[in-house]
């Protein structure tokens, strides 16, 4: 995607690979080689990077990039709305497969069951740059198979090949239509959303936090964007943070 641009954005800047597009986008931060609002995509990371020091599977096919947006307000609950956008899109783009692509609370885009999507917010304050990296495995072939019991590919899913450019543009179109409600009003409807399809809501899970793990039923996400883990003693509990092991039915 060598050629690509959007209204929301200042600036694009595209690799053939990158080690992360996340540490290159800081880089240009820090360089002063930026202003306003940018893209940074990479057609392969060598060393793309998940959630809690995870690696991303990130090769040639996928679409691995990462937004920096100037100067706004610090967000915890960014991440939903930008999974909800990345769900809306696909399934625009896909409406033969909208019944199979749920949302995975916090980061996740799941499709029948399996990751197709990711995204991992990170805050500069200092630098008043929010960098939001997101990756979508589209055309990505030869899944390894410790990865393939847990992760997809659109192309692998409907068998033919898909339109990275299409789907980009979609993604921005939908986070350009619900950004501004966003700031505004907060995170009421992007929660709203996040419970319509969500992959978590009444299965039995455990959060793992840092300060210990806690199992029980996921009631969905409350109005500030927390997931409601139900006990078995009854209470609803409410955790901001923290990595989803879902419970195998006996």
């Amino acid at each position: 995607m060598k050629d690509f641009s959007h209204p929301l954005f200042d600036d694009y800047f595209w690799y053939p690979k990158l080690a992360s597009t996340s540490n290159q986008a800081l880089k240009l931060i820090q360089d002063r080689s930026v202003h306003g609002h940018f893209l940074v995509v990479a057609d392969v990371q060598t060393n793309g990077r998940g959630r809690k020091g995870a690696t991303w599977f990130s090769p040639g096919g996928g679409i691995w990039l990462t937004t920096a947006f100037y100067d706004l307000p610090e967000q915890s609950t960014l991440t939903i709305l930008i999974g909800n956008c990345i769900h809306q899109a696909l399934v625009e783009v896909f409406p033969e497969i909208a019944d199979d692509l749920l949302l995975k609370w916090p980061n996740d885009v799941m499709l029948s069951g399996l990751k197709i999507a990711g995204i991992l917010t990170e805050q500069f304050p200092a630098l008043n740059y929010t960098l939001v990296g997101i990756g979508i495995d589209s055309n990505v072939q030869n899944i390894p198979s410790e990865i393939a019991v847990i992760s997809t590919s659109l192309s692998i899913f409907t068998g033919k090949e898909v339109d990275n450019v299409q789907i980009l543009t979609k993604v921005f179109e939908t986070l350009a239509r619900n950004l501004p409600g966003y700031l505004e009003n907060g995170i009421n409807d992007s929660v709203k959303y996040h419970n319509r399809f969500s992959f978590l809501r009444d299965k039995q899970i455990e959060i793992m936090t840092d300060f210990g793990s806690y199992s029980g039923f996921c009631r969905g996400l409350n109005r500030e964007g927390a997931i409601i883990l139900e006990m078995d003693s009854g209470l609803r509990q409410p955790f901001f943070s923290g990595s989803i092991n879902i419970h195998s039915a006996d």
